[in-house]
């Protein structure tokens, strides 16, 4: 309520991904949301709320404190962990949270058993060299485990595609054959667990076999990976205010190390957002939305404010709503221009 700048979350764009990208899959392909760090910042419990009530069986996230704050936000379904489990120690209380843990080595699918039990996906390394068990002899030796401990269900097994975006040098299809036998030892091992390895971008193109589910991480949120926006929509809008608005002559400075002259009179709005609200430095030089119109940063961005030069845009005053991600009239400021001025991705 008193924030200076906040999101506008479009939940009706959460569940037009979902429904986009189930058009694109395999009638029975099942849908993994991916709702890790905070949603990807989008707010969690609202997002997974939304994607429950579209149908949306099993969430994915990163670790355990993630779990909890589903569970303590009332979301009783089933949550997959996508990263590593806890140690020993850790374990009992980890439990009673009900998740779906991530396994690759044979001494924690032991350890689970030891504390209790539960549903397990098993990670296979194909070629991203994160976490995982290599088919072979690594992979039996965690199915080798599963058998010996009867109160670890294995319900899954999965990996992830490296550059399902663009198939560089072939490795896709690599990874796509390695899980393939993975899978399919798992299976001669007399186990049928859920497999999945298409992520948003291998959704979207097709590169790699659907199996029985895809994860929709950065899709659900309304980015496409691919060049095209593939019909998805995005759920976020950034937003602050102006503050204030003055009149500069020729030859005035502006902000932290003066590194803005103004070249002519010019009209300079103060708007309410700085580095510590996420609005980086980087992000300069650039432009923000004011009145439909864009208005460019000018100067150092500061810790709460920044200075921005709305000389054509008529009117301006303080008070007007400021986009500094998303769309106003006609105008539209990307999550991929942020990016690409951070050097980073969207």
């Amino acid at each position: 309520m008193f924030c200076p700048s906040w999101l506008d979350i479009d939940l009706s764009a959460i569940a037009h991904n979902i429904r986009r990208v189930r058009e694109m899959e395999p009638e029975g392909t099942d849908m993994i949301a991916v709702v890790k760090a905070d949603a990807y910042g989008h707010g969690v419990l609202p997002i997974a709320e939304r994607a429950r009530a579209e149908g949306v069986k099993l969430l994915a996230v990163a670790n355990l404190h993630e779990v909890e704050r589903l569970r303590e936000g009332g979301d009783k379904g089933e949550i997959l962990v996508l990263g590593a489990p806890p140690f020993g120690g850790e374990l009992p209380a980890a439990l009673r949270l009900r998740p779906t843990l991530t396994v690759f080595t044979a001494e924690q699918v032991e350890r689970i058993a030891a504390a209790g039990g539960g549903r397990v996906h098993v990670k296979v390394e194909t070629g991203m060299n994160r976490i995982g068990a290599r088919p072979g002899e690594e992979l039996q030796a965690v199915l080798d485990a599963l058998r010996r401990c009867p109160n670890v269900t294995m319900t899954g097994i999965f990996s992830h595609l490296a550059v399902a975006d663009e198939d560089r040098e072939g490795l896709t299809a690599a990874q796509v054959r390695r899980f393939d036998s993975a899978v399919a030892q798992a299976r001669a091992a007399g186990f049928s667990p859920m497999a999945h390895l298409r992520n948003t971008a291998a959704g979207l193109n097709g590169i790699a076999p659907a199996y029985d589910a895809v994860r929709l991480g950065i899709g659900l949120y309304g980015l496409s990976p691919l060049p095209e926006a593939m019909g998805l929509k995005p759920v976020a809008q950034w937003k602050t205010r102006v503050s204030y608005v003055k009149t500069l002559k020729a030859g005035e400075r502006v902000g932290y190390g003066a590194t803005y002259t103004a070249p002519g009179r010019r009209r300079i709005a103060t708007i309410a957002v700085g580095y510590a609200d996420g609005y980086r430095r980087s992000f300069a030089p650039g432009d923000v939305l004011i009145r439909g119109m864009r208005a460019p940063v000018v100067g150092r961005i500061c810790m709460d404010q920044c200075m921005v030069d709305v000389t054509e845009v008529a009117g301006a005053a303080p008070g007007d709503e400021v986009v500094l991600l998303g769309r106003q009239g006609q105008a539209e400021i990307t999550a991929q221009e942020l990016a690409d001025r951070d050097h980073t991705i969207h």
